[in-house]
């Protein structure tokens, strides 16, 4: 188990050294394997949500198409029983009819008309427009020459009457024998716009317990009612009693019952006998509306050429929308974070092999800076223990080499103790008002001293003074200077100048030291502050140094509550920037 772990180790960070190097390819899969999952997901929810809809418009364009057959059988039977109630008013005198007795034919016409108009003044009386239309009754009966003779009542209340009974005549001649013995049929005169409906009678009994023959029609009983008898509220009733009278069977039909409809009624010619919405076609246009209508056909033999229409406002629609926009909201949100979790991920293998990379730096350099110095020490001792040191010069030359490097040594060890106490809070500031120019002028002539072939320039030094500890400042300073020299391709050229910036009531000096060094790799610039971290690219195995230098600046100057920047190209050179604010307090680190 332990060396699985080990090579899955070595594999994810051969991985993230591969990311190194391909930064663009390794961004571009990162993308890729959010965007591709989450895409697919989102077609795949989406698709469904679309098939969800169009199966359920149509199951609902299906129990629309429901109610308007029940809208029109509600019409077509209340049209029949208005004019049942008036046929059948005179039952005893409808014997009267078979004995071809034109007088007492005449005399059953009237009463039917008769009985009809005082229905009609009751209808106004009680201020009902229900039906307020009066309608032309009728009667036809056969003759021995084989011709129909029609019989009028003496008050006429339909204009041209005759003309639209002769049609219905005609109409009702052509049909077969079997389509004429069916009691009552309906025939709708497109010329005058009006409904007639045509009541046969046969002089014989129909029997139950045999199949007769298609009886001989001895008179009808027909009754003209013309289009005005159609009015919106008639068909306002009709509507409301088949919404109530509808039966919830299903889910859908629970949906549509808590629905709002709105109703259109046009004739053949396309003329609005009825609407519920003064904007029903516009909204009939709308896509998020549900639309169905049902045209009557003349084998209907009913008001042949009217249209019922119906629409409703889609539910699916609404939540098709509010789920897509959510769905949307939701892809995003989990791309977001799928992507948030690869780029710490891919930051954190990152880290972790700069992290590695950086112990064998630090094991390197400090084995480097530790035995380097203390083999020549130690092969100097030797020269002078051995007696093979001849002369005051040698002796004096050895022990000066062992002096310089037993400083040297010194030097590291000082300096991994500083960033250790800084480190730990234990290193001791203590600040003061001290000039920025004395402070500048002292890392100038200590560089001087150090490295007399360096040009150093100085730019506009203020004169004025600042708070903080100046040895520390003192060491931020020389520390960046030494750097610039040591990292410069030729002649060591440095640049060091201060000003002060204001915002509001608070100002801050920057220090900054400019060179025209190798320069400083993008990449590379986040870690160079890190402790033993050195720059992988440029002079680094021709120079010497502990990567420890810029960590201690960047640690003295986060205690004077100050941040350092850098500005690099490689092969132009860098600017390191030091922000120091006016008034610092040491105790509130």
């Amino acid at each position: 188990m332990k060396n699985v772990t080990t090579v899955l180790e070595q594999k994810f960070y051969s991985a993230i050294r591969w990311c190194l190097r391909h930064q663009t390819p390794t961004l571009l899969i990162v993308l890729l394997a959010v965007i591709i999952p989450i895409t697919t997901l989102s077609v795949i929810e989406y698709r469904s949500m679309v098939q969800y809809e169009a199966d359920s418009t149509a199951a609902t364009q299906a129990q629309l198409q429901y109610i308007l057959s029940r809208l029109v059988l509600e019409v077509h039977d209340d049209t029949l029983n208005g004019g049942l109630i008036i046929f059948h008013r005179n039952d005893s005198e409808h014997s009267e009819l078979l004995k071809q007795q034109p007088s007492k034919i005449q005399i059953l016409v009237n009463q039917l008309q008769n009985t009809r108009i005082s229905e009609s003044k009751k209808f106004k009386r009680s201020n009902k427009t229900y039906r307020s239309v009066v309608e032309q009754l009728f009667i036809i009966t056969p003759t021995p020459a084989r011709n129909w003779r029609i019989f009028l009542p003496n008050k006429m209340v339909v204009v041209h009457a005759r003309d639209i009974i002769q049609h219905a005549q005609n109409y009702f001649t052509h049909l077969l024998p079997q389509q004429k013995d069916v009691g009552y049929l309906f025939f709708y005169d497109q010329a005058s716009e009006s409904l007639v409906l045509l009541h046969a009678i046969s002089g014989e009994v129909p029997s139950f317990d045999t199949i007769t023959a298609p009886r001989s029609i001895k008179a009808i009983i027909g009754m003209i009612i013309p289009k005005g008898s159609f009015e919106p509220k008639f068909f306002k009733s009709k509507i409301r009693h088949t919404e109530n009278n509808r039966f919830d069977t299903s889910p859908v039909d629970n949906t549509l019952s808590q629905a709002n409809y709105y109703f259109q009624v046009t004739d053949e010619k396309g003329k609005i006998l009825f609407t519920d919405r003064k904007d029903w076609n516009k909204l009939a246009q709308n896509p998020t509306y549900i639309k169905s209508q049902l045209t009557l056909l003349p084998e209907q033999k009913f008001l042949t050429g009217w249209t019922f229409a119906v629409i409703q406002k889609s539910p699916f629609s609404q939540i098709t929308n509010i789920n897509i926009w959510q769905m949307g909201w939701a892809s995003i949100l989990v791309a977001l974070t799928l992507g948030l979790l690869l780029f710490i991920i891919l930051r954190a293998g990152l880290v972790a092999v700069k992290i590695s990379d950086m112990k064998s730096d630090i094991v390197a350099g400090v084995s480097h800076d530790l035995k380097t110095p203390l083999a020549g020490i130690m092969a100097s001792a030797q020269l002078l223990a051995s007696g093979r040191v001849k002369g005051e010069a040698e002796t004096k030359e050895f022990s000066g080499y062992i002096m310089s490097e037993a400083q040297r040594l010194t030097e590291v060890i000082e300096k991994v103790l500083t960033l250790a106490k800084l480190e730990s809070s234990q290193l001791k500031m203590y600040p003061t008002k001290f000039s920025v120019q004395d402070l500048v002028n002292q890392a100038i002539k200590s560089i001087s001293c150090a490295f007399p072939d360096t040009i150093i320039l100085k730019g506009g030094i203020p004169d004025s003074e600042v708070f903080g500890d100046f040895q520390a400042l003192n060491t931020v300073l020389v520390n960046l200077m030494e750097n610039a020299i040591r990292y410069s391709r030729e002649q060591p050229w440095i640049k060091v100048q201060a000003f002060w910036s204001q915002q509001g009531d608070k100002r801050t000096l920057h220090l900054q030291v400019e060179d025209h060094g190798v320069g400083i790799a993008p990449e590379e610039q986040t870690f160079i502050f890190e402790k033993f971290y050195r720059v992988r690219k440029g002079l680094i195995t021709d120079t010497d140094g502990t990567g420890l230098g810029l960590a201690i600046a960047s640690q003295i100057v986060r205690a004077h509550n100050g941040f350092i920047q850098v500005e690099s190209e490689v092969g132009v050179g860098s600017k390191f920037t030091v922000r120091l604010p006016d008034e610092w307090n040491y105790s509130r680190r």
